[in-house]
């Protein structure tokens, strides 16, 4: 799954090579280019000027190509994928995820609901991606968010193995200074296994 890591800029980048079907090429840049048509920025709202980020070209089939420099979050993963929508690729850079269209880049979405992501994963049969938060893992289908996992652990987790009838993994149960094993249901969420409610694991809701 994990296609190569690009140690050139000052985070590792992960390229997911997940086998969706996809109109472009992603390369992930040392740094942004000090000549050509200048980089659309993708940044949080209201956060217009930053330094720069996670760099990388997109080289649709269909369209021209075109570099994107993306702002990092506060501490993450750094990653790029594709995704379910043969036209929109995923950006991690340092936790902040984005979601954006290949032909028109300055459309794009940020992944607001998981912060920081800290893991990513996808089930192609189901058309489905996966994006883990440090306590629990969130799946997305062409709709949005389809479930929640329960809180799968106090902070950090191990996935160990993904199919369309499972997501296992072990987790960390901080208060009993112990390690736990979960399983999700990928159809719809429900888990089995992970840590009891703790204050770094609560509804949105509550």
């Amino acid at each position: 799954m994990v296609r190569a890591i690009y140690k050139r800029q000052k985070v590792s980048v992960v390229y997911y090579d997940f086998k969706f079907r996809s109109k472009c090429s992603i390369t992930v840049l040392p740094g942004l280019p000090g000549e050509g048509p200048s980089p659309f920025q993708f940044h949080d709202v209201g956060e217009s000027s930053f330094r720069e980020g996670i760099a990388i070209r997109v080289d649709p089939v269909e369209s021209s190509s075109w570099v994107g420099n993306f702002q990092r979050g506060v501490g993450g993963i750094s990653a790029v994928f594709h995704t379910f929508l043969e036209d929109q690729i995923g950006v991690v850079a340092e936790g902040r995820g984005y979601l954006v269209s290949i032909h028109q880049p300055s459309r794009y979405s940020i992944i607001e609901s998981v912060d920081p992501i800290m893991w990513v994963g996808a089930i192609e049969a189901l058309d489905v991606l996966l994006i883990g938060d440090p306590t629990r893992i969130h799946c997305f289908g062409k709709e949005g968010l389809k479930w929640r996992s329960e809180c799968i652990s106090t902070y950090s987790y191990r996935v160990s193995s993904v199919s369309e009838r499972r997501i296992t993994g072990t987790g960390v149960d901080l208060p009993n200074n112990a390690l736990v094993e979960f399983a999700i249901d990928p159809r719809n969420g429900s888990t089995r296994g992970g840590v009891s409610r703790s204050p770094s694991c609560v509804d949105d809701s509550e």
